[in-house]
């Protein structure tokens, strides 16, 4: 398949020693790994991972480990992210799937995909919570975190929560 798939590794030199001898003669690389600079999430990156100038730059590279899709700034290495929202540290974040040529493992394109739970935090001490306006935004299974808000408040919504 002309690529190298790289599984997770705790030891980075395993990573690095795998890369030095076989990431040049490969049209990609696939990995689960820790890369320096990836987006964690909408707030942090990565600052322990290794070090982007490790992977090939005109070689692509397809990870996982962080669940944002993503390019890592300035570089080919691309976070293909979780397929939903796992946890409220992903909420708002938009998920799709990666389409690669099958001769080059270039991306065609990111088809978005809007499946399994999604995560919402909702601020009450910002404005009125509206259950109609709620009812018509959640979907089963969906998880809501409701801030700044009475009991009295939250129990209006028992049917949409």
């Amino acid at each position: 398949l002309d690529a190298l798939w790289l599984p997770y590794r705790r030891r980075r030199e395993e990573i690095e020693e795998a890369v030095a001898a076989h990431g040049a003669s490969v049209k990609a690389i696939f990995a689960h790994v820790d890369v320096a600079g990836a987006d964690f999430n909408e707030a942090f990156q990565s600052t322990e991972g290794v070090h982007p100038s490790l992977f090939p730059s005109a070689i692509p590279t397809y990870s996982g480990h962080y669940h944002k899709p993503h390019t890592v700034r300035g570089t080919n290495i691309h976070y293909v992210g979780s397929p939903y929202q796992l946890n409220f540290g992903e909420q708002n974040q938009f998920k799709m799937l990666a389409v690669l040529d099958g001769r080059t493992w270039r991306k065609v394109e990111d088809i978005p995909i809007d499946v399994g739970p999604r995560h919402f935090t909702l601020d009450a001490g910002k404005g009125a919570i509206r259950e109609s306006e709620l009812g018509h935004m959640l979907r089963e299974g969906d998880r809501v975190r409701i801030l700044n808000c009475s009991e009295d408040e939250l129990n209006r919504f028992p049917q949409v929560l």
